[in-house]
């Protein structure tokens, strides 16, 4: 790669990204998104799954049993959070 093209490589429009990975580069836009679109569902189980990290670290420094009723509770919400993925691609699913 030259030098001539690194600037072209920062000023050009991202282009085939998912819908809401685009409001990255734009600051201050986001795509509108509907209630029932997966998409809130996967940011959801992204959230728990570093809670469950962040629990799990916690745990390896100071083992309590308060925390390993959080981290069972967390796996539970994950696992609703799966059936409701599951639902919302059924809802979405494409002809």
């Amino acid at each position: 790669m030259d030098a001539a093209s690194i600037p072209s490589l920062l000023t050009r429009k991202a282009s085939g990204l998912p819908r809401n990975d685009e409001a990255r580069f734009t600051p201050g836009y986001a795509h509108p998104v509907r209630e029932d679109d997966p998409y809130h569902t996967v940011r959801t189980i992204g959230r728990l799954c570093q809670m469950i990290l962040e629990l799990r670290d916690e745990y390896e420094r100071r083992p309590r049993p308060d925390l390993l009723d959080q981290i069972e509770q967390r796996l539970n919400d994950l696992a609703n959070q799966h059936i409701e993925l599951r639902e919302r691609r059924q809802l979405h699913a494409e002809p």
